[in-house]
């Protein structure tokens, strides 16, 4: 007997904007800043949106970019969300996450965050900009004192796959999980595709590696074809 089709999406994932005050080299979106579509939705169009994955009963939306976090109206969009009971889990770059921001998320349930590191300072800055790693460090200090789920998300390049070690120990010292994302060849990371991407050798210390880390999420199998 065949099973009745889902009569909605379980999760979906949303980019809110392409809009984004950093210009990652491997960006899969190709955000920047300035680079908001013309056409992206309002916050009246957002919030019946919202609604309507309400009465389709979604459980979970994952919300992106760009960073979320350069809309104006991201916060009044999260409380709809979560007041709504709609799991939320945001992507960040973590340059955005004040006091104030962080004060208006802890009471927001159920929402979750994942927050970038693509490596340790060095590398961190060479790609995202500079200064970018000890901001996003220092937001991680901030919320292990919160109530708030968090997940340190790093897209897997050459040059910081050697680096997957400290940074799984530096995500752990600040009480947040990690999640690994296969670099792909989409956006900016077309253009530097052969500048990241893995050779056989790191691909092997890498399946070695997550084979050691069951509690490391890769968010899909692809690491495993």
């Amino acid at each position: 007997m065949r099973a009745e089709p889902l009569s909605a999406p379980v999760t979906i994932t949303w980019e809110v904007s392409l809009g984004c005050n950093l210009h990652c080299d491997h960006c899969l979106s190709g955000s920047g800043p300035g680079h908001q579509r013309p056409n992206e939705l309002t916050t009246e169009e957002a919030m019946a949106f919202i609604a309507e994955l309400d009465d389709l009963d979604v459980f979970q939306v994952n919300i992106g970019g760009g960073e979320p976090f350069v809309r104006p109206d991201m916060l009044e969009l999260l409380a709809e969300l979560t007041d709504r009971n709609i799991s939320t889990c945001v992507s960040t770059n973590g340059t955005q996450l004040d006091e104030e921001t962080l004060d208006v998320l802890e009471a927001m349930d159920p929402l979750f965050l994942q927050v970038s590191l693509d490596g340790l300072r060095a590398e961190n800055d060479a790609i995202r900009g500079e200064g970018v790693y000890d901001t996003v460090v220092d937001a991680l200090e901030r919320l292990e004192d919160r109530d708030i789920g968090t997940t340190v998300n790093t897209v897997v390049t050459a040059q910081n796959v050697a680096d997957l070690p400290e940074i799984y120990e530096l995500a752990d010292a600040h009480g947040a999980g990690l999640r690994l994302n296969r670099f792909r060849p989409s956006g900016r990371g077309e253009d530097t595709w052969d500048r990241f991407r893995l050779e056989p050798d790191q691909i092997r210390f890498l399946h070695g590696w997550l084979e050691d880390k069951p509690d490391v999420r890769t968010g899909a199998s692809f690491f495993y074809l």
